[in-house]
């Protein structure tokens, strides 16, 4: 492909459209080896085999589904757009809270980034809310979930935060709600599992899932990660996404026209 822009395939045909509307040098295709820019949401792609490629346009919240490392090696710009769906995902969590009012108003929130801030903004007043990191102590995790009767996720998945949620973790649960809208590898779905058969984790609110067979257990609610989506928030992800395409194309004419 002749064009430095190519758009991965998990962008639908509508916001295809659009973007060429408004950046005519854009291409669909999965044929990533000669663009410079690469704008995805989800595609994995190895960037070895793209030698001339020097911006990747993350569509999506999270990084996961890209090799930072190599990106990093061959001095690659990732241009993230993490805060389209802050009222989203950030509202989603705190129906959940509420639907949980037989609950004590005790809440640990793992992970602080903009939905975590968002969540604690908006339960201010009228609960307790403890927050902890992927490396707080495990003395402070402990002494946090003993106390709390709904936990939420809003971590990035990392190697640290890989199965965060685990079975020595949910033991030290008296009896609470989870929440999960982050990555669904945040969780040892195993010991979520045997946590719920045991009553010690009453509900499981879960945006997202690794393990589907979870869905036919009655205190487990999915949601196939749609607590994100609204007419709002898919307007501004495509929006901010041709911004920052422009960004990396006006950056490569900048260079190209200095050498």
């Amino acid at each position: 492909c002749d064009s430095a822009m190519i758009l991965i395939t998990d962008f639908d045909e509508r916001s295809f459209l659009k973007i060429k509307q408004e950046i005519p040098e854009v291409v669909y295709s999965k044929h990533v080896a000669d663009a410079q820019i690469i704008a995805l949401i989800w595609s994995k792609f190895n960037p070895a085999r793209c030698p001339s490629l020097r911006y990747v346009v993350n569509a999506s919240v999270g990084t996961n589904h890209l090799n930072l490392s190599s990106l990093l090696q061959r001095r690659v710009t990732v241009l993230s757009i993490p805060h389209y769906c802050i009222e989203e995902v950030s509202d989603y969590v705190v129906d959940k809270v509420k639907r949980s009012f037989y609950l004590s108003r005790n809440i640990a929130l793992v992970g602080e980034g903009s939905i975590g801030k968002a969540v604690r903004e908006k339960l201010l007043g009228g609960y307790s809310v403890r927050i902890l990191h992927h490396d707080s102590s495990e003395n402070e995790i402990k002494e946090v979930f003993e106390k709390s009767s709904i936990i939420s996720l809003h971590m990035p998945l990392t190697k640290e935060s890989k199965d965060w949620l685990n079975s020595r973790r949910i033991g030290y649960i008296k009896e609470a709600v989870i929440i999960n809208t982050s990555r669904s590898a945040e969780i040892d779905e195993a010991a979520l599992l045997e946590g719920i058969r045991s009553g010690k984790v009453l509900h499981a609110y879960l945006d997202v899932i690794g393990n589907r067979n979870l869905t036919s257990e009655k205190n487990i609610s999915y949601t196939h990660h749609r607590a994100w989506k609204s007419e709002k928030s898919v307007e501004l992800r495509l929006r901010y996404t041709m911004e920052k395409i422009k960004v990396a194309r006006d950056a490569l004419l900048t260079n190209s026209k200095q050498v």
